[in-house]
């Protein structure tokens, strides 16, 4: 079955519809005669058909389909033991490996279901990635110089309404809609800060998550000079800009640049997002950088071809075309590397940077596509992470899509990428080399002073910030954020591969 074609598969159900055996008919009917008998096999319903779909292209398309998948004679030998859709993919993703390291104990964690309707973009063709809804941000809780927590937003989306309206990193929500008040009364004389009333904690919880839905936000909100602004956001579908930020750090001795990169979003015919990470890379050039930081610390990942671009991009002269990734996939796919562009990959060296040293800037968000970059970069340069923690997430492994009689589309990991050391088994996310660096969400993007920044600034320019006067009034050590979780974590993409 894992070296039968599609169309095969639809021919078979086409018969399956119409109850009747015509294998003679078929120019080639070797896959008819390992998943049929003589006899006439019985209607299936839709939602029938579409659990065996399933099975039958997890099957043909999982990276762990020759070791742990079995082939049956019958699709539906396996589907008819479950309900519906997610049961069957569970089943699949079951039998996978053993992973110790995962507390589902098995290497699938990532495949999953994508349900169509009318209005999804794939539903019509194309699954474009590059879209986002609402409004953009994404929110903490945090500690102000009054004493008290409030809602902080700790990281804006390029090209959302919040961020065309001027809603920044680091913001404070003074007011959202019809609350005047988001304060939360918190206790810190014991040196560490908890919420004294978890219920008003919970209600400005849901007040933020209910305002992320509705369709007009009006919100105001405190920058971190002081300066307060009140906007009026409209809920809508926006292009992601994946360029966040980009900064210079100009001194007599070197010169570092900064980007920021909240996702890898498609890189094609000169649209924005190629045209804002080429102006970036020529400015760096323009301005002789030697060091770069590169800030992910909330990128989910994305497509594998834009981490691709911005690799080439970075790459030194020691790597140009050398080896920079090979994909590991099952044998149908080996079989077929050329249709399925799983060919290795080498550098094409298309910036004008030497640089230096590339600093990493990372946090448990930083996945897939994010981690890729980082991976393939390593054997050529020197790389230095550092993370709020001591680790990026862990997604060495990544997808493309399978729409299912324009109903369902299935994400099957498919394949797993090594750099030219061979090197792609960071299930538990890539090490780093500076760890507990606080994520200081009080500061902008770019900031010299912002934790992060200001740690990789410490190693490339040492005494930088302090012949720089500083930015903002808030103070870096005043007040940290309150040790609760995000209220709307961001979720991981994927390494994807376009259709």
């Amino acid at each position: 079955m894992k070296q039968s074609s599609q169309k095969h598969f639809y021919r078979y159900y086409s018969i399956l519809l119409l109850s009747t055996l015509l294998l003679s008919c078929e120019k080639d009917d070797s896959f008819f005669k390992r998943n049929s008998t003589s006899k006439t096999i019985e209607l299936r319903t839709d939602e029938q058909l579409l659990r065996d779909s399933i099975y039958y292209y997890y099957n043909l398309y999982s990276l762990w389909s020759d070791e742990s998948i079995p082939d049956y004679n019958h699709l539906f030998r396996f589907t008819e033991a479950y309900q519906n859709n997610n049961e069957v993919l569970t089943a699949l993703k079951s039998l996978t490996p053993a992973y110790s390291g995962y507390t589902q104990g098995v290497y699938d964690r990532f495949s999953y279901l994508q349900e169509l309707n009318s209005s999804s973009s794939a539903a019509i063709g194309k699954l474009h990635m590059d879209l986002n809804n609402g409004y953009g941000i994404s929110t903490s809780i945090g500690i102000t110089e009054d004493g008290l927590a409030h809602p902080i937003i700790h990281f804006v989306e390029g090209g959302s309404p919040a961020a065309l309206g001027g809603i920044r990193r680091g913001d404070v929500i003074l007011e959202l809609n019809d609350d005047k008040d988001l304060s939360i009364p918190v206790d810190c004389s014991t040196g560490q800060c908890f919420v004294k009333d978890p219920d008003r904690r919970s209600y400005v919880v849901n007040q933020i998550l209910k305002a992320q839905s509705d369709l007009i936000m009006n919100i105001k909100v405190q920058h971190a000079d002081g300066s307060i602004i009140t906007r009026r956001l409209a809920y809508t579908t926006y292009d992601i800009d994946a360029v966040t930020h980009e900064a210079l750090y100009l001194t007599p001795n070197k010169n570092v640049g900064y980007i920021a990169l909240s996702s890898f979003e498609q890189i094609e015919n000169n649209n924005q997002n190629q045209r804002h990470i080429d102006y970036a890379f020529q400015n760096f050039a323009n301005h002789q950088i030697r060091d770069l930081i590169v800030d992910l610390r909330y990128n989910p990942g994305g497509y594998v071809d834009a981490a691709i671009y911005i690799a080439n991009k970075i790459i030194n002269k020691n790597g140009h075309q050398q080896l920079m990734l090979k994909y590991q996939v099952n044998k149908y796919l080996s079989e077929n590397r050329q249709k399925y562009n799983f060919e290795d990959v080498y550098f094409q060296r298309s910036g004008q940077l030497e640089l230096s040293t590339v600093y990493f800037l990372v946090t448990s968000n930083t996945a897939s596509a994010a981690e890729m970059l980082i991976n393939v970069l390593r054997p050529y340069m020197d790389i230095r992470i550092i993370a709020d923690n001591t680790r990026t997430y862990g997604k060495p492994v990544g997808f493309f899509p399978q729409t299912i009689m324009h109903k369902t589309v299935l994400w099957p990991i498919s394949f797993k990428l090594e750099n030219a050391q061979q090197y792609g088994d960071y299930w538990l996310g890539l090490q780093a080399d500076r760890t507990f660096v606080k994520d200081y969400i009080f500061r902008d993007f770019g900031d010299s002073k912002e934790n992060m920044i200001a740690a990789a600034l410490e190693e490339s320019l040492p005494n930088y910030n302090n012949n720089t006067q500083q930015r903002s009034k808030r103070s870096s050590t005043a007040f940290e954020k309150v040790a609760l979780e995000n209220i709307d974590p961001i979720k991981t993409r994927g390494l994807i591969k376009t259709p």
